[in-house]
C-alpha cells in the first residue's frame, strides 16, 4: 500500500482579510461556490480542505494567485 502524506506550511497573517467556512462538517456539499472581487488587481487566495477519519484529521492547503481585471 501506498501513503500520501500533505505538508500544510504554518499559518501567516495576510493583512485585513478574514477566513470564512464554504462548508462545515454537517452542512451538505455546494453545488457550486463563486466569489466577486470589487476592485481589479492581483489576490493571493487559499482553500484548506480537511477530512477527519479514524486515522486522525488531514488538511490539503491550495494556493493560487488571481488577478481581476476591470
Amino acid at each position: 500500500t501506498s501513503v500520501r502524506v500533505f505538508a500544510v506550511p504554518p499559518a501567516e497573517n495576510v493583512g485585513k482579510d478574514s477566513p470564512f467556512v464554504i462548508k462545515g462538517s454537517d452542512d451538505e456539499q455546494p453545488a457550486s461556490y463563486q466569489y466577486t472581487f470589487t476592485a481589479p488587481g492581483t489576490y493571493q487566495v487559499a482553500v484548506v480542505g480537511t477530512v477527519t477519519t479514524l486515522a486522525g484529521e488531514k488538511q490539503i492547503l491550495l494556493r493560487k494567485s488571481v488577478t481581476v481585471t476591470e
